[in-house]
């Protein structure tokens, strides 16, 4: 599915905004948000072997935002991110939110 094609609208994050999250059997990590839906987020991460296809991430905070009820998501894609101007390699991290269960 194409950024124009997205179920939910996507909004690029502000420099400055961080996300705390928890992958899989690690402790609780700050990153750079790149962007951010109702559906998913994507965020920098300095590392492609620090996630994985279908890792279970659980996120607890926004910047200054701490989550009543956390988010739990699995990441979709790490590519490296063509975004950047100089000469360090990061990576893109692509987190699908998965739905709540009631």
């Amino acid at each position: 599915m194409s950024i124009d094609n997205r179920a939910f609208q996507r909004f690029e994050s502000p420099p400055g905004k961080w996300v705390m999250l928890q992958a899989e059997g690690r402790e609780a990590t700050i990153y750079q948000l790149i962007d951010l839906s109702q559906a998913g987020m994507s965020f920098i991460s300095l590392s492609d072997v620090e996630f994985k296809r279908g890792m279970k991430v659980v996120v607890t905070r926004f910047k200054h935002k701490t989550l009543q009820t956390p988010l739990v998501g699995v990441v979709r894609y790490v590519q490296i991110n063509t975004n950047i101007e100089d000469k360090y390699i990061d990576y893109k991290v692509g987190v699908e939110f998965l739905k709540a269960s009631r």
